[in-house]
């Protein structure tokens, strides 16, 4: 688990090592994270959450916190390694390099900059005139093909 800070905000990374798929964890949601050793019971992770927060944590939250860390499988459920390695499988896969390529995300890079500066050469490509003149030139190629 490794923190990261933004603005006022502190929040945590955690990557499971089963699908490699990372999740951001608020601090609240962190600090219940690194109680689920398995031997601390729900009771004393509340306490302890109410120690270190100065505030309660209702006993139906915690329980909704672990059902989704489980839907999410970042708890260890006992899992066979046949189960492991068809989700590890699962999420080699992935959808292929198209979606990783459209899934791709760079912080540092702001496309509304590069779209708004090529704005003004492209945009005869969204007007009535290209798409008449696109079915013109598309007729024309089928003609000239049906022709020969």
């Amino acid at each position: 688990m490794s923190d990261v800070t933004q603005g006022d905000e502190c929040s945590y990374v955690v990557k499971d090592p089963v699908t490699r798929k990372f999740f951001r964890l608020k601090e609240h949601e962190a600090f219940i994270a690194s109680k689920l050793d398995g031997a601390t019971s729900p009771e004393e992770i509340c306490s302890a959450f109410k120690a270190t927060f100065r505030a309660t944590l209702p006993g139906p939250s915690l329980e909704r916190f672990l059902q989704r860390m489980d839907a999410l499988c970042l708890t260890d459920q006992g899992l066979a390694a046949d189960e492991i390695a068809r989700r590890q499988r699962s999420a080699a896969s992935g959808g292929g390099i198209a979606s990783a390529l459209l899934g791709l995300r760079l912080p540092e890079v702001d496309p509304e900059r590069m779209l708004t500066a090529i704005a003004p050469y492209i945009r005869f490509f969204f007007t009535r005139a290209f798409l008449v003149i696109s079915a013109l030139v598309t007729l024309v190629a089928i003609g000239i093909t049906i022709g020969r």
